[in-house]
């Protein structure tokens, strides 16, 4: 077994914006693209909200669907940096040619 988890110490107001994020799964896909709500996003939430309970990487990886790995990788970022840990970090490479308004519309097309 490996080492057990350092309490994952979340605020009141975190909570609740964890919580809306997590809320915003049950909306249609098609509408949570449209406001730029990515699924991956959300299922950081839900990683996030689920070790706040105390709940082992194990048991939040099984009802996440994701690796054990992938859960302890999102709690040291939300320990490092908060809820802007949970969003995706710039990448190398050539810049987007579309913006998030035209990926929403032909996405609604």
């Amino acid at each position: 077994m490996g080492r057990p988890n350092t309490a994952l110490v979340i605020s009141d107001a975190d909570r609740e914006q964890l919580a809306a994020l997590v809320r915003s799964q049950s909306m249609p896909q098609a509408l949570v693209r449209s406001q730029s709500m990515p699924h991956a996003l959300v299922r950081r939430a839900q990683i996030v909200l689920l070790s706040g309970e105390g709940r082992s990487n194990r048991e939040v990886a099984r009802r996440c669907g994701v690796s054990a790995p992938v859960v302890s990788h999102w709690r040291r970022r939300y320990q490092e940096r908060g809820l802007a840990g949970l969003h995706d970090e710039l990448r190398p490479g050539r810049p987007r040619t579309h913006d998030d308004e035209q990926v929403a519309g032909l996405i609604n097309l």
